[in-house]
């Protein structure tokens, strides 16, 4: 194995911009910021401003400056409502306010002139959308995304719809594992690569793809940007993916969902097809009704169905009297299952494959084919050309059929009889070129998924919340011998991801806030190989020193023959990506300004490798 460290990447951003200063853009939370004004407009010094997340109870508390500007930093997106007060003027109640995912919403409080406890009251006005960003893209709230109908649930799919954004064209299935297709897109023709985020951490797997693929039923909100992208993304020139989990509230909520669909209820693939009535068409020039009749009655194509589940839950935490977190302790649950058995993909059915003559050593077709190009020669025939010097001559192999005393490799016979019998030779006079319709073999995924999200309100100053998620996928495809040797030829890919997530927003003062998080993204992908691990060298026919040479790492000999698909594979290795990071971000307002500063420090680590060896079936001695 070997292990390759990248070096970590540390930035260090002081920023200084107006008091609508644009929300770094890897920060999934928003803000809401604005002035407090008496009835001429004139700024209102210390006024109590509270902000309240109406759906979790949670509240900043914050004084208005000199100036009577306030800023709620590091708010999750929901439903919110503020409240300011001072002496000589009424309260001012500003209800109705839904803040989406990394936005910032300016919204000005004015006083009038009465008792505090006099109380006016605005709802519905919309607010002012910052305008000092120039990102451009595309957000998308759970509303849109349940809405939607997204195959798999795997709400990455959506990213390939944001203007500007650029794809390789290919609509396939996407499934809850696919994190190569749904991170298959690109801006400014690739140049750079992408960044996806989850909760403002990284989430980005090996080769340049994402490590996770949550459940739509999970994120809260999605935003895609394509252009302007903030001076604190360093990490990336291409998309930028941020979304946004989901948070327990005051109130129990849950959801359950499952997408299914069968085989049979899509078209038959042209192969498949054309085999079901060349069979039948076979069958009645043999003059076997019985059997035509029988095909006749089959489906065209074998059964297969595929299944995919989440299920979600979130709520304040309880515990019957003992602990009532509610407007403290919330938690959000998720559970993902993904199960299919359909007929492998179409562009894995033709395969080419030794016809029964092949494995006699008679090759006598082929010379009706193209007599110069496949004639044999005789190696052991080989010899000066008394004519020509520094020139050989050769005999050919008469009928172009191997004598059985010839062929005498000792593991010749052990890997021709794992082949199944060709199925699609219909014209001895052309090629065998995908002679074999691998019809029955099914495609196999096994994929589940867990999350769990823990937000806890200590004090109005002290904010926490935790994360984890875990993922695994199972793979088997390609397994083109399934009737002979079932699983020797399936890949068996696995990819695993663990993230874990902690964050810490510590409001010194009305205008001085700070968040700290740590993450840990390990990502793992490679492949078990599982039926092809319980052979041997020996097994075949090879000499016994070669299993003590392999040792721990034994396998089915990889055999490459000419022209025809290559039984076996190399020892099986996996790839582990791992991602270590910490951030600190800090600001503070002074009149009308707001200074920033933040450390996004990253920590890369890749380990990978594996081995193998290729042998050649030779057949002549």
């Amino acid at each position: 194995m070997t292990a390759r460290r990248s070096r970590v990447l540390a930035t260090l951003l002081v920023a200084v911009f107006p008091a609508c200063f644009q929300t770094l853009a890897q920060e999934s939370r928003g803000s809401i910021q604005g002035r407090v004004l008496d009835p001429s407009d004139a700024p209102v010094a210390g006024a109590a401003v509270l902000v309240e997340n109406r759906d979790t109870g949670a509240t900043v508390r914050l004084v208005s400056n000199s100036t009577g500007y306030y800023e709620a930093n590091l708010l999750l997106p929901g439903n919110y409502h503020i409240t300011a007060e001072f002496s000589g003027f009424k309260k001012s109640i500003r209800s109705g306010i839904v803040l989406p995912l990394s936005t910032r919403l300016e919204i000005d409080l004015k006083l009038e002139i009465g008792a505090v406890a006099e109380t006016v009251t605005v709802s519905g006005e919309a607010p002012m959308l910052d305008t000092s960003g120039a990102s451009s893209g595309l957000v998308l709230n759970n509303r849109k995304v349940m809405d939607l109908p997204v195959i798999a649930n795997n709400i990455m799919v959506l990213v390939k719809m944001t203007p500007g954004v650029q794809t390789s064209g290919v609509n396939d299935y996407l499934g809850p594992h696919s994190n190569l297709g749904a991170s298959d897109y690109r801006v400014a023709g690739g140049v750079g690569g992408n960044e996806w985020s989850i909760d403002g951490v990284p989430n980005n797997g090996t080769s340049r793809r994402s490590a996770y693929l949550p459940v739509s039923d999970t994120i809260q909100e999605m935003k895609v940007e394509t252009f302007g992208l903030d001076a604190s993304t360093g990490h990336n020139t291409g998309v930028s993916v941020t979304m946004m989990t989901k948070a327990g509230t005051n109130q129990f909520h849950g959801t359950l969902t499952e997408q299914h669909w069968q085989q049979r209820w899509h078209g038959t693939p042209f192969f498949t097809k054309q085999s079901y009535y060349r069979n039948i068409a076979a069958a009645e020039a043999a003059g076997d009704r019985a059997r035509a009749e029988y095909l006749r009655s089959q489906d065209k194509q074998a059964p297969g169905r595929s299944n995919n589940y989440a299920g979600t839950i979130g709520g304040p935490v309880r515990i019957p009297k003992v602990y009532n977190g509610k407007d403290r302790l919330f938690f959000f649950f998720s559970y993902q299952g993904n199960k299919d058995k359909v007929a492998d993909l179409p562009d894995r059915l033709n395969k080419t494959i030794p016809t029964l003559d092949d494995r006699r050593g008679d090759f006598s077709r082929f010379l009706g084919v193209n007599a110069p190009l496949y004639q044999l020669y005789d190696p052991l025939s080989v010899r000066p050309d008394p004519a020509r010097a520094t020139h050989f001559i050769r005999e050919p192999i008469p009928g172009n059929i191997l004598p059985a005393s010839r062929i005498v490799n000792p593991v010749a016979a052990f890997y021709t009889k794992l082949l199944p019998t060709p199925n699609n030779d219909l014209d001895p006079k052309r090629e065998p070129t995908n002679n074999f319709l691998a019809i029955t073999t099914p495609l196999i995924r096994d994929y589940y998924a867990y999350s769990n999200r823990i937000d806890y309100q200590l004090s109005d100053r002290h904010r926490f919340f935790g994360r984890w998620s875990y993922n695994n996928w199972i793979n088997n495809a390609n397994d083109w011998m399934y009737d002979t040797v079932r699983g020797l030829q399936a890949d068996n890919l696995i990819r695993k991801n663990l993230g874990v997530t902690a964050d810490w927003v510590f409001t010194a003062s009305s205008s001085t806030i700070l968040d700290v998080s740590v993450s840990l993204n390990n990502y793992r992908e490679g492949s078990a190989t599982v039926v092809a691990r319980q052979f041997k060298p020996a097994d075949t026919g090879l000499p016994a020193y070669m299993d003590v040479k392999a040792e721990d790492r034994k396998i089915l000999p990889q055999m490459a023959f000419g022209g025809y698909e290559s039984i076996s594979f190399d020892y099986p290795s996996e790839t582990n990506f791992r991602t270590l990071a910490g951030k600190a971000d800090l600001t503070h307002i002074r009149g009308y300004h707001t200074f920033r500063a933040g450390a996004d420090l990253r920590g890369q680590f890749r380990t990978g490798g594996g081995g193998g060896k290729h042998f050649r079936l030779l057949l002549l001695q």
